[in-house]
């Protein structure tokens, strides 16, 4: 995440999660050991289940190559990059990205399909790892309650082109936590805000 002055928007994003995720933190997920690219210096952390951690670049070349790394284009040039506690190569990210197991929003980018309803973008991701998930009429009652509960501002009725930017990454967030993937990546350049 590629700015300094965001903390308290940050915890407002933390307060909307409910602390049940938060059980489990002493499984890792997502670790970096001493990585190095072009822009990175010897950069570590780790992410557990449940946590919410923010990188902040100085320079948008870093951004970029994190950015890159982080969803398998390419790979560091020294360091290790952990998995749930295995090493993962650059390809083995892509799958779980592609396997929905990683997902990516990146607030640069186009977000939203605009010749579909909110709803059905939400519910994208899921209809693509679960065959015909959009025509169950429970598991749609179950994502409308989830969205409500999660958004209470946004309207399901609302046209998709009508949305703020702020709408639009509550939606593409609520797309991925409906999924339940294991790691959700969330980009912010400098020149992009977030929801508060």
């Amino acid at each position: 995440l590629n700015t300094a002055c965001r903390t308290e928007e940050y915890q407002n994003l933390l307060k909307k999660k409910e602390g049940k995720y938060f059980q489990s933190q002493e499984r890792k997920i997502l670790e970096w050991n001493r990585v190095m690219g072009k822009h990175i210096r010897d950069v570590s952390f780790t992410v557990g289940r449940g946590e919410i951690v923010q990188i902040v670049c100085q320079r948008h070349a870093a951004y970029t190559e994190l950015v890159e790394i982080l969803t398998g284009k390419t790979f560091p040039s020294l360091g290790r990059i952990y998995f749930d506690g295995k090493n993962i190569s650059r390809q083995e990210m892509k799958i779980k990205i592609r396997k929905w197991k990683v997902g990516c929003v990146d607030t640069s980018i186009n977000l939203l399909f605009t010749n579909k309803s909110i709803i059905e973008n939400i519910c994208y991701p899921l209809s693509l790892k679960i065959p015909l998930f959009y025509f169950h009429k429970k598991y749609i009652r179950a994502a409308r309650d989830f969205i409500k509960e999660t958004v209470r501002e946004l309207d399901l009725r609302m046209k998709v082109s009508t949305l703020t930017a702020e709408q639009i990454i509550w939606v593409s967030i609520c797309k991925w936590l409906l999924c339940k993937p294991e790691l959700l990546l969330f980009f912010v350049p400098a020149s992009t805000g977030i929801p508060s």
